[in-house]
């Protein structure tokens, strides 16, 4: 059983519909609905832990031996490696992966399509407001995929109050959509932009160190974050 075996039993285990999994991972259904149909040819890693997580499942229970397989011992040094890391660690560890898969795919595909994408000169802060002006806007060119074609721009973060789901120096691909409770957003107030997540009433942040902020009319939502943009993933001119 392969990955996507296991990740559609699991799916029909639980009795989760895709809709569910959307809301609990933070990943777009679109986005999903291609994952699931195996059309999804290099997900990140990042991506199937959100949705094994999202089932009540974990990457142990993805990738145990179905078949009666066992483990080389190179892959269980590895994995016991993994578990030894921090999870700045693991974080890094997961991008070194996904770099060397993009790179095997795109030498078995070749060149692949890229798009303009906009992006803010200025952060937006995961902490405290920083200001996100619209004349503050460059245009890079990214790669071509399902997550940076419908985004609508990017934004870098700064600050450690949306931590541990994202980090200081992540970029954000933000999508013009509605932001429901429990998602999480960009969001202007006086013109300084704000990440975090929508609650009833105020805006939270994941790291409780930093106390919500209650929502009035003065706060604008520029759109739903729905993942980060790998470095790999802009082309340098």
């Amino acid at each position: 059983m392969n990955w996507l075996n296991a990740i559609n039993w699991m799916k029909k285990n639980k009795g989760m519909t895709t809709d569910d999994i959307s809301k609990y991972s933070g990943i777009p259904k679109g986005t999903l609905n291609k994952l699931f149909a195996g059309q999804t040819k290099d997900p990140q890693l990042s991506t199937i832990r959100a949705v094994v997580h999202a089932l009540g499942y974990t990457l142990d229970d993805l990738y145990q031996d179905t078949n009666n397989q066992q483990f080389s011992e190179n892959e269980l040094a590895l994995i016991n490696k993994y578990r030894l890391l921090t999870q700045t660690g693991q974080k890094a560890a997961d991008e070194s992966i996904n770099i060397l898969l993009r790179l095997e795919e795109s030498i078995i595909s070749g060149p692949q399509n890229t798009i303009p994408l906009r992006i803010s000169e200025q952060s937006a802060a995961a902490g405290h407001g920083a200001y996100l002006g619209p004349e503050s806007f460059q245009i890079i060119d990214v790669l071509d995929n399902d997550m940076t074609h419908h985004a609508g721009f990017a934004v870098p973060v700064s600050g450690d109050s949306m931590e541990p789901k994202y980090h200081d120096g992540d970029i954000l691909l933000i999508v013009k959509e509605q932001v429901e409770i429990g998602e999480i957003g960009l969001f202007t107030l006086d013109g300084c932009g704000y990440v975090k997540k929508l609650g009833d009433g105020e805006l939270i942040s994941l790291n409780p160190e930093y106390e919500p902020i209650p929502l009035d009319d003065s706060i604008i939502c520029n759109g739903k974050v729905v993942g980060t943009l790998p470095k790999e993933w802009i082309i340098e001119k």
